[in-house]
């Protein structure tokens, strides 16, 4: 980790590997598919911790759920899929 604030709940990550200048957007995650979901929970390392989607009917906010519990401090986390492509954000 690069750099935190608690107050805005917000960290700074530092890979030490290379990674895309930003990470792809758009993911469209069905039902049972695997994924990721990444996160800073207890201000401990970051982790990637491995999931299912549940539902991903979506409605017009194009919510989805995933099958298994999530740590705290993981919201704001991205969700990704098998290709690295961001699917959504753990709220």
């Amino acid at each position: 980790m690069a750099a935190y604030d608690v107050a805005a709940d917000l960290a700074v990550m530092y890979l030490p590997v290379q990674v895309p200048e930003s990470l792809v957007l758009g993911g469209e995650p069905t039902k049972g598919e695997r994924v990721w979901v990444m996160g800073f929970p207890g201000c401990g390392p970051v982790s990637a911790m491995h999931n299912q989607i549940a539902d991903a009917s979506g409605g017009a906010a194009g919510q989805m759920t995933v099958v298994d519990s999530v740590q705290s401090g993981s919201q704001g986390g991205p969700i990704v899929d098998r290709m690295g492509v961001v699917a959504g954000v753990l709220t």
